[in-house]
């Protein structure tokens, strides 16, 4: 089945939402309405750009963004905010989680720029490294690097690589510096399970991955 859009047998028939979320709005379903892993040898120069490149980093956008600022000190809360918890990826709200998650490229833009006109706001690249964040923690087939080594005054490069890439292209103790937070945290926490420390000279732990 096509995940482009939303099922109407499930409401045709009267399912009830108990059942359309647990067929429709499945974990990774969700992961694939968010997770954009064709993120490659880009140069960006703001986080408008970047977040309107793609479907899934829209919704994103949408699910972390609590209010839409406008001059004159106006604002308005933002009814997709957690609509669908992302640290567990539960649905708070499956109304408006269905409607986010089978919203396509022309609507998402008119809500986003037009009906709502989106104040770009705050530091760029912090907010740009908050996505590839989300997404590195939530697969492990690619790193991004260079997300901050090679920030200047106009552009941020981001590089994607697989993990045997990375390992080919780094030692391990180096390694360590090129991810994000959030990827080295998990990767450290791995470690602390098998009680092998962080950063122990026995690094065959990296072996898995080549």
């Amino acid at each position: 089945m096509a995940w482009n859009k939303f099922p109407k047998q499930l409401q045709m028939f009267g399912f009830p939402k108990e059942v359309q979320l647990d067929y429709v709005l499945r974990k990774d379903v969700i992961l694939e309405k968010l997770i954009d892993l064709d993120i490659r040898d880009e140069q960006t120069y703001n986080n408008q750009d970047f977040y309107l490149g793609s479907e899934q980093r829209l919704k994103y956008l949408l699910l972390t963004t609590e209010t839409f600022y406008w001059s004159n000190d106006e604002e308005e809360d933002n009814k997709y905010y957690d609509c669908i918890n992302l640290a567990t990826l539960e649905v708070n709200n499956f109304d408006l989680a269905k409607e986010l998650l089978f919203m396509d490229s022309v609507d998402l833009y008119h809500y986003v720029e037009i009906e709502k006109s989106y104040e770009w706001i705050g530091e760029d690249y912090e907010h740009i490294t908050d996505y590839i964040d989300f997404v590195e923690y939530r697969q492990d087939k690619y790193r991004w690097l260079n997300q901050s080594e090679n920030w200047d005054s106009d552009k941020m490069n981001i590089e994607r690589v697989t993990l045997k890439e990375l390992l080919a292209r780094y030692r391990p103790l180096e390694h360590r510096y090129t991810m994000s937070d959030v990827a080295m945290d998990r990767i450290e926490k791995e470690l602390e399970a098998q009680n092998r420390g962080y950063y122990a000279t026995d690094d065959s732990h990296w072996d898995r991955y080549v």
